[in-house]
């Protein structure tokens, strides 16, 4: 996609902040054992203060975020698997120091959270998230 697609996101009390769109690519792939789906969002921020972005999502119960990687000016974070607290101890430090900092939650009831922390302004952003689930024979849609 060569043009941007501006959008406007509000939020209570909280400052407009627009983001221009540069590309929401998706795909996937059925296999004999499950199923896999690709997730790449491209966007640009301008504001007057960098960005916390949350991706929530449902992910059936045999699924999982298998990794995830977020590319900006600022620098390139692959994800890193550690026990929960210690994840949330260095989020938090990250974003109270400024840096470009994520976490990724996975809840019992199969709800998923990837926060990205001080995105940067007026620059390209990218994240990517591939997922993974089990057995077909599930009653939910795969990779959805």
């Amino acid at each position: 996609m060569s043009a941007t697609i501006p959008f406007t996101i509000k939020s209570g009390g909280m400052e407009e902040v627009r983001l221009a769109m540069q590309s929401l690519w998706l795909t996937g792939r059925l296999m004999a054992a499950g199923a896999r789906l690709w997730v790449r969002h491209e966007f640009a921020v301008s504001g007057s203060k960098p960005l916390e972005v949350v991706y929530s999502c449902v992910l059936p119960r045999d699924a999982a975020l298998r990794r995830f990687r977020v590319v900006t000016s600022s620098g390139t974070i692959e994800s890193e698997l550690k026990p929960v607290s210690d994840a949330v101890t260095d989020y938090e430090e990250g974003i109270a120091a400024g840096a470009l900092s994520t976490l990724a939650r996975v809840y019992k009831d199969g709800l998923v959270n990837l926060n990205c922390g001080n995105m940067p302004l007026r620059a390209m952003n990218s994240i990517a998230a591939p997922t993974t689930t089990g057995l077909l024979g599930s009653t939910t849609t795969p990779g959805l």
